[in-house]
């Protein structure tokens, strides 16, 4: 099971409700799943492979998050502490990466020859696209959905590859093990 089709579960049972919040800004599982399909739109017309975002951890990260699914892709979030050289290298090491970007952390990709684009934009052209969106892709599940990398401390970063089934399994163990009910 891919990660775009739990949320196309979420929608269809409860689409009304609210998925993601922060600070004073939410979005609907509906409006969630709709701006993740424009956005992953954007991404599949690309031609991109992967998704790198360097921002904070605002409703652009789960979306970023869930875009990639629906496109097919990794996605890559990278530490916005790291000094630009780091970053370089850490971007340099993803595949037919697209580097999205928080405006405030935008001189610290200026260097990588990876496309960057400023997440508010991509956000504005997935929003456009919502209405008319494209398939999501088909995903082998145990395909790379989420690279982490490492931070490093002891030698050079790793990216620790995540599957679709590997997230499924991770949030399946959470939910049992926390107990959580449609209230969480």
């Amino acid at each position: 099971m891919s990660i775009s089709l739990i949320l196309e579960m979420a929608v269809s049972d409860n689409p009304d409700r609210t998925a993601v919040s922060v600070a004073d800004s939410s979005l609907t599982y509906q409006q969630f799943s709709d701006l993740a399909a424009g956005i992953g739109s954007v991404l599949i017309e690309s031609g991109t492979k992967s998704v790198v975002f360097l921002g904070g951890s605002g409703l652009e990260l789960p979306t970023l998050l869930f875009a990639s699914a629906y496109a097919g892709i990794p996605f890559t979030p990278v530490n916005y502490r790291l000094a630009p050289s780091a970053l370089e290298t850490l971007i340099a090491r993803v595949d037919g990466a697209l580097v999205v970007v928080d405006r405030s952390y935008v001189d610290s990709v200026s260097g990588t020859s990876a496309p960057v684009v400023l997440t508010e934009d991509i956000v504005t052209q997935g929003r456009a696209r919502a209405s008319d969106p494209l398939p999501a892709a088909e995903v082998d599940p145990d395909s790379p959905a989420i690279v982490l990398f490492t931070s490093g401390t002891t030698s050079e970063p790793k990216g620790v590859v995540h599957s679709s089934n590997t997230v499924r399994y991770t949030a399946e163990q959470i939910h049992e093990r926390w107990e959580l009910t449609g209230e969480d």
